[in-house]
Parts: C-alpha cells; structure tokens; sequence
C-alpha cells in the first residue's frame, strides 16, 4: 500500500512526537545524553520485511514485542542486530558483569527500553487519532529474523517499517522499530489519520 505524501508526513509526525517522549524518558534514567532519529519509514509484507533483515543480517536478532488492541490491531517492536543491542546494553549500564549476569541484564535492559519506546509510540498515535489501546506485556526475543514471527503472523501482512538511529554520546547504534498490523487495520489507520 503507497502512502501519500501528506499521509506519510502524518505519521512521521506522529511517530517523532512518540520518540521524543520516549528519548526524555530515557534521558531521565540515564547519565548519557541520548538522542533518536528516524531517518526513514516504510510500508511492506511481513515476507518483504524477512527478506530484507535476512539480506541484511542472516545471524541472531534481538527485540522487544508488544501487542496492542483497539481501532486497529498488531503488534509493535523494536529490534536490533545483537552487536547493536550489546553495545546499547553496556552504554546504558555501565556495568561489566559476570557472563550468567550479563545475560539477564541485557534482557532486562532492552525490555525496559523497549517498554518505553513502544508506550511513548502508541500512546501519541492513540492520543492525536482520540483511540484508546490495551497492551499486552512487553516480551524479549532473540532469534534469526525467519524465526521471530512465526506466531499468528501471515506473510501479507502489512508491516509499518521505521528505521531508527539511537546516538548515545558519539556512539551510534542502529535499530528498527516496527509495527505488523492485523488484516485489514493498517487500512483503518490511514483512513484514521486522512481525516485528521
């Protein structure tokens, strides 16, 4: 599905006003100072999306997955290659711990970046459509990106791509946010915002 260009500035919009709650949240709970960009978005099939990561990175992914409920339904993520989430996981902590700790660190961490990136995200999307979302909890997974979505997810489905860019001090670290919409509701959400 082709976006106008007046509908993709509307999400963007909308999409920048998420991140920048987000990123103040974020710099709350942190010493360094962080900022996010998001160079890109892009509107594809769950299949379009593995080809490209696979194409991309063919090894282990991380992510963080929440589900959401109301107008229109999916679920929406944030994923990173796992050198990118390590290097984020370790700028955020500080910390060196032992292996066993590192792991359950890094889990904890990234879902708690995760948690409030996706809220900051959905909450403005349902505050300036006037919706209202139920989630569920946020979930950490790390798999190759063939395996991630294997759960209730056909490969038409439409995927809300956005490419994210966190700089943490001069450290930059890529990621993707995303959004795999049920059949049928990416259609109610840009009908949504044409009538804002």
């Amino acid at each position: 599905m082709e976006l106008t260009t007046e509908q993709n500035d509307t999400l963007k919009e909308l999409l920048n006003i998420g991140i920048g709650r987000a990123v103040n949240t974020l710099n709350t709970m942190v010493q360094s100072h962080i900022q996010m960009s998001i160079p890109s978005i892009k509107i594809m099939t769950m299949a379009q999306l593995i080809k490209e990561k696979h194409d991309l990175d063919n090894g282990m992914l991380s992510t963080v997955q929440m589900p959401f409920r109301g107008k229109f339904s999916g679920l929406s993520g944030l994923i990173f290659p796992t050198e990118s989430a390590l290097k984020l996981v370790d700028t955020l902590t500080g910390q060196n711990p032992t292996h066993s700790e590192f792991d359950e660190m890094k889990i904890g961490t990234l879902t708690e970046v995760g948690n409030i990136v996706l809220n900051s995200i959905m909450g403005s999307i349902a505050n300036a459509l006037g919706d209202h979302f139920s989630y569920s909890v946020p979930q950490y997974i790390e798999n190759t990106i063939d395996k991630l979505f294997k759960v209730n997810i056909t490969p038409e489905q439409t995927v809300l791509l956005v490419e994210a860019r966190f700089t943490i001090e001069t450290l930059d670290i890529d990621g993707d946010i995303y959004m795999v919409f049920e059949i049928g509701s990416f259609k109610n959400l840009i009908e949504t915002i044409g009538r804002l």
